[in-house]
């Protein structure tokens, strides 16, 4: 894929108090990188922090055309999701489930993005690793 890129990686499981401003920020985040340029935006398709990015790329395109809604899933079963309508792309990496599709899937993500739009809680699990995969590689993380 042609363009700056964005991935995002955060917890699956929200606060409920926390999502207006989950979303503000994202809003303000997303907005000023693609003043900067960024023109390609990926999600994981999952539930949580995914599913605000998703809406908050799709509710950018009808004002910024030349940005690109990129979705890529782990496996297929997960490509069938009602939400991810609005993605130009969706990609499954797999055919099917198997132990560690979740990460193939996030470090796939990171080595395509120039940037990583992270919401990161706590120091464990999926996003912790990712997030930290994303600063060896020379992504640059921005935590919101």
């Amino acid at each position: 894929m042609d363009g700056v890129a964005c991935c995002f990686t955060g917890h699956r499981n929200l606060i409920w108090e926390d999502i207006p401003s989950i979303r503000e920020n994202l809003n303000k985040t997303v907005e000023t990188l693609i003043a900067n340029g960024v023109n390609v935006f990926m999600t994981g398709g999952a539930k949580g922090f995914d599913e605000i990015a998703a809406e908050v790329i799709s509710s950018f395109k009808d004002r910024y055309p030349q940005i690109y809604f990129w979705v890529v899933v782990p496996y297929s079963k997960k490509a069938d999701d009602e939400s991810l309508l609005k993605a130009d792309r969706v990609e499954a990496l797999s055919p099917g489930y198997y132990r560690g599709c979740m990460h193939v899937r996030n470090r796939f993500m990171v080595d395509h993005a120039d940037y990583c739009i992270s919401y990161l809680r706590k120091e464990t699990g999926g996003t912790v690793y990712t997030v930290n995969y994303a600063k060896r590689r020379g992504v640059c993380v921005i935590h919101i």
